[in-house]
C-alpha cells in the first residue's frame, strides 16, 4: 500500500506538504499541489471516502457516437473508476456522426445537443464526462454548464478541464525505439499541418533526433493526410528523393500501412532496409504484412483519470461524490530527468503512451 511518507520521499517534500496537497488544506502554489495530486495518481495511492456517498449523485457520460475508434477504451476505464467509487452513470450519445467535418465540429451544435439531452433527463445531473470521438481542440464546450465537466481526448485553452495523453512524448517513444535500434536516417510522414497532434508529434521526433546529436533534415518529413493513400505516395516520393532512408515515423497507423506498401513496392525489405512505425495501436496493426509497430495512446488510463478528476470537481462544489480510489497510471515522460507527473500549464494531465513493439521494426510480435 502506497502510504503519504512514500509519496513525500519520492518527491523529496515533507510529509507535512503532501497531505496538505492531497485534502486541498495549507497554503502552497497551485501547481505544487497538483504536482503531488498527480504523483499520487501515478504511485497508486488510495484515498479513503470521508463522508458517506449521498443518494442523489448522479454523474453521466456523454459520447459523440457510438462505435467510434477509441471511445469503447476510454468507456471502460471510466465506468471501472466509477464502480470502484460504487457509481454506474448512465452513457448518452449525441448521435452526432463520424463525418469529416466532425474533426472540427462546431461547439455550438455541440452545446445545443448537449443542453437538449440535459432536458431530457429527469434526474438532476450532478456532473459531465465527455468522451470526444477526435483529437481536437474543444474551446467553449459546455463552458456555461453550472455543473462540473471533464472532456476526455481533446484539449482546451479555456480554463476547462481536459485529460489526454502527451501526444510529443509518444513520438519521442517511437523515434527513440528506432535509434536504438541503430537506424539513422529517420524519415518522418505526417497528417495536416494545422493539426495539434502533428505539431507535437513532429516536436517529439525532432527532440529524440536532437538527443542522439542527428540534425533534423526538413528534407526527411512529408506532410499529407492521415490515410493509407497519403501514406502510400508520400513515401514512395521520399524514397525517389531521398535514397538510403533506413526507418520511416508514421504519424498515424493508415499511413504506417500505406508507407510499407511503398517500400515493398519499391523493392526494399520491412523491417531490414526500412523500418516502419505507427501512431494509434488500431486493430489492423497485427494483420499487416509484417504486423506493424505502433506508438499506444493510454485510452483506458484516460477515461479512468477523467472520472476520478470529475469526482474531485463534484466534491469540491459540494455536490454528491467523493472518490476513495485513486487509479494508478504513467503520466511522466520518461526521457525527463524530473520525476514529477507531466501536465499542461493549467494542470491538465497529459497521459504517457507505450509502445506495441513488432515485426515492421525487427522486434518480435508483443
Amino acid at each position: 500500500m502506497v502510504r503519504i511518507s512514500d509519496i513525500a520521499k519520492a518527491m523529496q517534500l515533507s510529509e507535512a506538504t503532501v497531505s496538505n496537497a492531497l485534502s486541498g488544506k495549507g497554503r502552497m502554489q497551485p501547481q505544487t499541489r497538483e504536482q503531488v495530486r498527480q504523483k499520487a495518481l501515478e504511485m497508486g495511492y488510495h484515498t479513503r471516502r470521508r463522508h458517506p456517498k449521498p443518494a442523489c449523485a448522479n454523474p453521466i457520460i456523454i459520447i459523440e457516437d457510438f462505435g467510434t475508434n477509441f471511445v469503447d477504451d476510454m468507456l471502460s476505464g471510466a465506468l471501472t473508476q466509477a464502480a470502484a467509487d460504487d457509481l454506474f452513470p448512465a452513457i448518452y450519445s449525441l448521435g452526432v456522426g463520424r463525418g469529416e467535418e466532425m474533426r472540427a465540429p462546431d461547439i455550438r451544435m455541440l452545446n445545443s445537443r448537449i443542453s437538449l439531452l440535459l432536458s431530457r433527463i429527469e434526474d438532476k445531473v450532478s456532473g459531465i464526462l465527455y468522451l470526444s470521438q477526435y483529437a481536437r481542440q474543444v474551446d467553449g464546450l459546455m463552458a456555461d454548464l453550472p455543473i462540473p465537466h471533464v472532456t476526455v481526448f481533446a484539449t482546451r485553452q479555456d480554463g476547462h478541464p481536459y485529460v489526454h495523453y502527451d501526444d510529443h512524448q509518444g513520438a519521442w517513444l517511437a523515434v527513440n525505439s528506432l535509434l536504438k535500434l541503430g537506424r539513422k536516417r529517420i524519415a518522418m510522414v505526417s497528417g495536416p499541418i494545422d493539426s495539434m497532434g502533428m505539431y507535437l508529434r513532429s516536436s517529439g521526433y525532432q527532440q529524440a533526433l536532437v538527443e542522439h546529436n542527428l540534425p533534423y533534415d526538413p528534407r526527411l518529413v512529408r506532410i499529407g493526410d492521415w490515410d493509407a493513400k497519403s501514406g502510400y505516395l508520400l513515401t514512395e516520393k521520399l524514397l525517389q528523393d531521398e535514397p538510403g532512408i533506413d526507418a520511416v515515423f508514421a504519424q498515424n497507423d493508415a499511413i504506417g500501412f500505406g508507407a510499407m506498401q511503398a517500400i515493398k513496392k519499391s523493392g526494399l525489405r520491412v523491417p531490414t532496409d526500412v523500418a516502419v512505425i505507427g501512431f494509434d495501436n488500431t486493430v489492423f496493426c497485427p494483420m499487416c504484412n509484417p504486423p506493424l509497430s505502433s506508438v499506444v495512446p493510454p485510452f483506458e488510463a484516460m477515461g479512468k483519470i477523467a472520472f476520478y478528476r470529475l469526482l474531485e470537481q463534484m466534491t469540491a462544489q459540494n455536490a454528491p461524490g467523493t472518490a476513495k480510489h485513486m487509479p494508478s497510471v504513467p503520466v511522466t515522460r520518461p526521457n525527463s530527468t524530473s520525476q514529477t507527473p507531466f501536465s499542461d500549464q493549467k494542470g491538465n494531465p497529459l497521459i504517457a503512451c507505450t509502445l506495441a513493439l513488432r515485426d515492421s521494426t525487427g522486434h518480435t510480435a508483443e
